[in-house]
């Protein structure tokens, strides 16, 4: 699945709005070799990393998400982990447009 796939980051930056990690501003985290760190206690997602895949040209056609929750609540079963996923569609939280295919 990652076979062709490119990831590179040495800082991470954290954001205040959600509205900062919509697809359309990917190719600029990409640009900066930055990780996204997101907004305190906000919907399904705590970091955010952008990858190309098929090529390491910045397009929006070949870039994808890899969205991360972090979890040290021991306590979690695994009926939740099908709702902590379900908070983490990458077209629902608008980092993905509509109709995207998912890489």
């Amino acid at each position: 699945m990652f076979k062709d796939a490119y990831m590179n980051f040495n800082h991470i930056v954290k954001v205040h709005e959600y509205a900062a990690i919509e697809h359309r501003y990917a190719s600029h985290f990409l640009a900066r070799c930055a990780a996204v760190l997101c907004p305190n206690n906000e919907l399904g997602i705590d970091a955010l990393f952008f990858f190309t895949y098929g090529d390491n040209h910045l397009d929006k056609k070949n870039i994808g998400p890899m969205l991360v929750q972090f979890q040290d609540d021991v306590e979690i079963t695994p009926t939740m982990i099908n709702e902590i996923f379900d908070n983490m569609d990458p077209i629902k939280l608008g980092i993905l447009p509509e109709h995207s295919k998912i890489p």
